[in-house]
């Protein structure tokens, strides 16, 4: 028997394997082709041979030369997919193929054609075997067993060549991810093994790939028809919900290589499979040379103006400038915005203010009543906790307590029960000496019908927005947080602006939040306190994925998206949301200063605040929001950042670890000025019982510690006030 007549008998074998059975082997029916594989292995006269209850075959093929060389192992997988049945196999061969078309099945219309699957081209004038199309050909690994014995058979026909002891394993439920479970490694005994798969003729993979698998379930709530309005919820509409939130481009239809398997990875390659380009937002950061960098953004967007973002096509170090769509005429004089490139060593481009010094100044003559400050937050700790009033009470106290200007009531404020109204709480808050900030749906992107909370369509109409901002303004909130932003688009930088004219008209600052990056408009409107447009915080009560990526994202936001304008990432929380964090006290005590806000919302719940040491309370408590100077002490993207901020008489330190192993940071205080120092510094204690160390020295710049180990993904914080030049 030849080897294409070895392969065509083993593929009338049906070896479907079945991930619900629970047993090993998954189905008796690969037993049967186990027991027949056994039976030739002993008709060839191989040794050793011993096929286990599991369905696991060795066998072993002696040496014959009396040298010492390694045992060598072979190995083949004997099941077949569970996608499609491996019954009835009826494989033919298509002799000296021809590079056209092949049809599988003519009364199905089941074609396999170069258009779809352009390797077929790579093997003209070979024989190629191919099913009826209406099962798999068992090729995956029937193959790789047919060529294994046939490669037994062929040694055996040629003691010629010379070779040592050959050990043979054949597997079931490979294709379930339950082949090499329960195959015993110590009994073959092989110094080195190969698996004969499919591949390319002359192929040698040597990486070993690990998959995981999971299982969605999405369930809805069945309500009459009649009866359905706000009360149905459609399983299909919350499962595409959730399939757009998925990497576009992280799937296999549209991944190579690594692709998919390290999302974080910037290389700018290309995904082949549906020939798409690759799409990078600003701000672009990229490595010249050793020390030279440089970051690209954007400044001056106005209404007539769409925002950019980048493509790269096939050529991956070629980036384009590409805009987003202009939907709406513009009349008159046109101009473009800056297309800003900050070059220089990494201090540079930290320190640089270039995105607002390029910027349209101030359009407001009246600046008085913005004033930055921290801010009392509530989403973080209580998804929904802004419907209760009771717990908006409470961070209202946390305020009072801690000594914040501000409480942001969030999302859901006009559904509020549970003892008072929204104006119930902003007259609480006014009379306990904190200003109210309340949030809004912007109702341009993510609406009630698809479940998003409210309150909705109230900024959308002009004459509705002036209605709603004056009255804010009569009850006295003092700014409001805008949310759920549609991309972009020039309508949508239209709308940006619109929001912060008549927030302006009502003394109202303004926190953009789900919303494009900030493009200056913090000079051009200076009651735009913050924006989000960052991987922050509230990640911990989405998704696990932040848990082990914070550290190294923490690391790198000070060299990218905080150099060009303010960002609302909720930091420094020292209890878990709905998913755990695993930096460290001081790497969160870090956060607000290392990341610029002029609103900083403090985002842990009051209790984890309140059970801090005072110390640490106090330094929450008379932290700035708005900084003088700032300098980069050092740091690496990803790797750790230390930074120094100064706000009058004080600088604020601040250094955190991105690595998950210790790290010694060498440290230059030479920025500060000659004279004597009162020096405060929070340091990580190292364990639950003594999460914090705290030192209170004075000293001159020469004298204070020039090097610092921080614990893995750790962080520290100096505050130093100067006390006589």
């Amino acid at each position: 028997m030849n080897i294409v007549e070895r392969f065509l008998k083993y593929v009338s074998f049906d070896t479907q394997s079945d991930e619900n059975s629970g047993v090993t082997p998954s189905t008796s029916k690969q037993m049967v082709f186990a027991q027949y594989l056994k039976g030739e292995l002993e008709a060839l006269g191989l040794e050793d041979i011993e096929l286990d209850e599991q369905g696991y075959l060795y066998a072993t093929l002696p040496a014959n030369t009396d040298k010492e060389v390694p045992t060598i192992g072979f190995i083949a997988h004997m099941d077949t997919s569970p996608d499609m049945t491996g019954a009835n196999v009826n494989p033919r061969i298509v002799y000296n193929y021809d590079g056209s078309d092949i049809v599988l099945c003519e009364e199905e219309n089941v074609v396999l054609a170069p258009s779809q699957f352009p390797e077929l081209l790579d093997h003209q004038g070979e024989d190629l075997i191919v099913t009826d199309g209406k099962t798999l050909l068992g090729a995956d690994d029937k193959a790789g067993i047919a060529e294994i014995v046939s490669a037994v058979v062929y040694l055996q026909q040629h003691p010629e060549i010379k070779h040592g002891k050959i050990r043979v394993g054949f597997n079931p439920d490979e294709e379930i991810g339950l082949g090499a479970h329960k195959f015993d490694v110590a009994k073959f005994g092989c110094e080195w093994a190969y698996t004969m798969d499919g591949g390319e003729v002359g192929e040698l993979e040597f990486e070993n790939f690990n998959a995981a698998a999971a299982k969605i379930q999405v369930k809805g709530r069945n309500v009459h028809p009649g009866y359905a309005k706000n009360k149905m919820v459609n399983a299909i509409r919350v499962a595409n919900e959730f399939m757009n939130l998925l990497p576009e481009n992280e799937t296999p239809e549209s991944t190579e290589g690594y692709e998919g398997f390290y999302p974080e990875s910037t290389t700018g390659k290309i995904t082949t499979g549906r020939n798409r380009s690759q799409q990078w937002g600003n701000p672009a950061l990229i490595q010249v040379a050793d020390d030279v960098w440089t970051l690209i953004s954007e400044a001056g967007i106005e209404k007539m103006h769409s925002a950019s973002s980048w493509k790269n096509d096939k050529v991956v170090t070629d980036y384009k400038l590409f805009l987003d769509k202009n939907e709406k005429p513009v009349s008159g004089d046109w101009f473009s915005p800056w297309r800003v490139v900050m070059i220089g060593s990494l201090a540079d481009v930290v320190e640089s203010t270039l995105i607002t010094d390029v910027s349209p100044a101030s359009r407001l003559e009246d600046t008085s009543w913005i004033q930055p400050g921290n801010v009392s937050w509530i989403y973080w700790a209580y998804n929904h906790g802004s419907k209760d009033y009771q717990i908006v009470k409470k961070y209202i106290d946390m305020a009072v307590e801690m000594k914040l200007p501000y409480v942001l009531i969030d999302a859901e404020w006009d559904e509020m029960s549970n003892g008072g109204t929204i104006e119930d709480a902003i007259n609480y808050a006014k009379d306990c000496g904190v200003k109210p900030l309340i949030w809004y749906n912007s109702s341009t992107a993510w609406i009630k019908e698809w479940g998003a909370p409210g309150p909705h369509q109230r900024l959308n109409d002009p004459e509705k927005r002036d209605k709603e901002f004056a009255w804010l303004e009569e009850i006295g909130v003092v700014g409001v947080k805008i949310d759920f932003f549609a991309g972009d688009l020039q309508e949508t930088m239209a709308y940006y602006i619109d929001l912060l004219d008549c927030a302006a008209k009502h003394k109202l600052m303004v926190n953009f939040h789900g919303a494009a990056i900030p493009r200056g408009w913090q000079r051009t409107y200076p009651h735009m306190m913050t924006v989000e447009a960052v991987y922050g915080a509230e990640w911990y009560n989405n998704a696990p994925v932040l848990t082990p990526r914070a550290a190294s994202h923490n690391a790198t936001l000070p060299f990218t998206r905080n150099v060009i304008g303010p960002m609302d990432y909720t930091p420094c929380t020292f209890s878990d949301s709905q998913h755990p964090h695993i930096t460290s006290n001081g790497h969160e005590l870090a956060l607000p200063v290392l990341f610029e806000s002029a609103l900083q919302h403090l985002a842990d719940r009051p209790e984890s605040y309140l059970s801090q040491p005072s110390v640490v309370q106090n330094f929450l408590s008379n932290l700035p929001t708005t900084w003088d100077d700032t300098k980069l002490v050092t740091g690496y993207p990803a790797n750790h950042v230390v930074m120094a901020r100064q706000s009058g008489e004080k600088w604020y330190v601040a250094g955190i670890n991105g690595k998950d192993e210790n790290n010694t940071i060498n440290l230059d205080w030479s920025f500060l000025a000659d004279g004597e120092y009162e020096v405060l510094i929070f340091k990580d204690g190292g364990s639950k019982e003594k999460p914090w160390t705290f030192e209170h020295i004075v000293s001159t710049p020469a004298d204070l510690f020039n090097q610092i180990e921080l614990l893995p993904r750790g962080g520290f914080v100096v505050e130093l006030r100067i006390n006589k030049i």
